[in-house]
């Protein structure tokens, strides 16, 4: 459902929500480390989401990324949204087709648009830091 790219961002921003501050900061090879991504792909990622304002970056010996209280409180559409990420519009026909209306000529028109509104409302209902504490409380991993 994901594309690798979104799969990226949002391990990233909830391994930082969970693990950094204002005062907390982590260094590229902590991050890459962690989520076991490659160094270039990874800096690419936080320099995008850098850019942003979606996390922020700090250089310096002392530097690194880190996630205010306001950027781990936006929702998952919010930052979605931010990221311009195409790949997860909920409007998109399930089978692809261009024309799709999603109300005529469909068998899985009303189910797919439950689904779809589902989505939606967990995009925008859920925080950054909810979806970090709920994973890490309960899993220990991301």
């Amino acid at each position: 459902m994901f594309s690798k790219s979104v799969r990226y961002r949002m391990r990233t921003l909830i391994y930082l929500a969970w693990h950094t501050s204002e005062e907390t900061f982590l260094k590229l090879d902590t991050i890459t480390d962690a989520l076991q991504i490659s160094k270039p792909m990874m800096a690419n990622v936080l320099q995008q989401m850098a850019r942003q304002r979606v996390i922020n970056s700090r250089k310096g010996r002392y530097g690194g990324f880190y996630m205010t209280e306001d950027q781990k409180s936006r929702s998952l559409m919010d930052v979605l949204q931010i990221l311009g990420r195409e790949d997860l519009r909920v409007d998109r026909c399930l089978l692809g087709l261009h024309d799709c209306d999603q109300k005529e000529n469909c068998p899985f028109t009303h189910e797919v648009h439950m689904v779809q509104e589902g989505f939606h409302t967990l995009y925008q209902d859920k925080s950054i830091l909810e979806l970090s504490n709920y994973i890490y409380t309960l899993h220990k991993t991301v």
